[in-house]
């Protein structure tokens, strides 16, 4: 991508960082800023466009199409378009003066995430991401729900993206961790008193898991959310 940037005689590459955080600690003058759908902290598009606002440059993504949810959620956010990722350097770079000018990039990219009527499909979550989300949303880092569910820090950090997508599509965004437990307390999958404290022991105990009318349900959604 920079070789590609640099081969023009009008755009060159300032900065390159691996979150948008760091990007922004960096404070170069940027006109375009491309940002990837996927970094490396497990952030949303919806964060990053946040992130990225005190530079004031425009900002296209970058990602495959076959993220429409993650392409959608950015161009809520305010993001120009999308740049494929079979884009040639012709595309890239005209892209870029486009974006730099202020106009928002054509292509099927960026029609694929236009929004509709708001969802009202139900989130669908898998098992494995109900335990995720209650056990975040309730407090812990993505290190500590790892550490319960016997899992590699990535995985958790993938699930949570994935599960934030989720909530994009029946336009429920949750681009927060307090948004997250609120969506977790409306979805039944903790109460509104689980929050723990942070200094708490990754073994420590939920308030609640799921939502249970009797005991036998509240014993089986215990051994959902402990289990490995």
């Amino acid at each position: 991508m920079i070789a590609i940037l640099h081969s023009s005689d009008d755009v060159r590459v300032r900065a390159a960082a691996p979150t948008a955080s760091a990007l922004v600690a960096a404070s170069p003058g940027l006109d375009v800023v491309i940002l990837a759908l996927n970094l490396i902290d497990g952030s949303t598009p919806a964060e990053n466009m946040r992130r990225l606002k005190p530079l004031g440059a425009r900002v296209i993504v970058h990602a495959p199409d076959a993220q429409p949810y993650l392409l959608r959620e950015a161009m809520q956010a305010g993001a120009l378009g999308a740049l494929p990722r079979t884009a040639d350097a012709s595309q890239t770079i005209a892209a870029v003066r486009r974006a730099s000018a202020g106009h928002a990039i054509p292509g099927a990219a960026h029609s694929t995430t236009r929004v509709g009527a708001p969802s009202s499909d139900p989130i669908a979550l898998s098992a494995r991401e109900s335990q995720v989300l209650a056990l975040y949303a309730s407090g812990r880092t993505a290190t500590q729900v790892a550490q319960r569910l016997h899992v590699a820090p990535a995985t958790v950090i993938e699930h949570i993206r994935n599960i934030r997508a989720k909530y994009v599509i029946v336009d429920r965004a949750a681009p927060t961790k307090v948004d997250l437990f609120l969506r977790a307390v409306e979805d039944g999958l903790i109460s509104p008193g689980a929050r723990i404290a942070a200094d708490h022991s990754p073994d420590a105990p939920l308030s609640a898991v799921h939502r249970a009318s009797s005991a036998e349900e509240r014993s089986r959604a215990d051994r959902l959310a402990l289990s490995r």
